[in-house]
């Protein structure tokens, strides 16, 4: 995908993100938040999956915890973009590509860690 700015300054029109999708992004962020911290407090995350299920603990759930803090960056920029109302919005494309892209590839990253521990003891 090409990540370049596609209009002129003149014919350039704010972008504009609906409320109902800033509202979803500031509840997704608020829940990414909460369930981390309380994955750091009980000292393990529980996550469930179709009929499997997954503990993280130790350095997974740390690597865990980034990969969550990279996904509220990732819907704070959705609401950060309905406010700028600068022709930037191919910035803001790519960076929600980057952060959605690191904050899988590290969740993925914990999970193979979590993996590797419990092969090893």
């Amino acid at each position: 995908m090409a990540y370049k700015k596609t209009v002129e300054d003149k014919d350039y029109f704010p972008n504009h993100v609906p409320l109902k999708n800033r509202v979803t992004s500031l509840i997704f962020i608020f829940l990414l938040l909460g369930y981390g911290a309380h994955g750091l407090y009980k000292g393990e995350l529980f996550l469930a999956y179709r009929s499997s299920e997954v503990t993280l603990f130790g350095n997974a759930l740390v690597i865990a915890l980034i990969s969550f803090l990279m996904g509220c960056a990732y819907f704070t920029l959705t609401i950060l973009d309905h406010y700028d109302k600068r022709n930037n919005e191919h910035i803001y494309r790519r960076l929600e590509a980057i952060f959605k892209g690191f904050s899988a590839l590290i969740f993925v990253v914990a999970l193979v860690v979590n993996y590797a521990y419990t092969v090893e003891t």
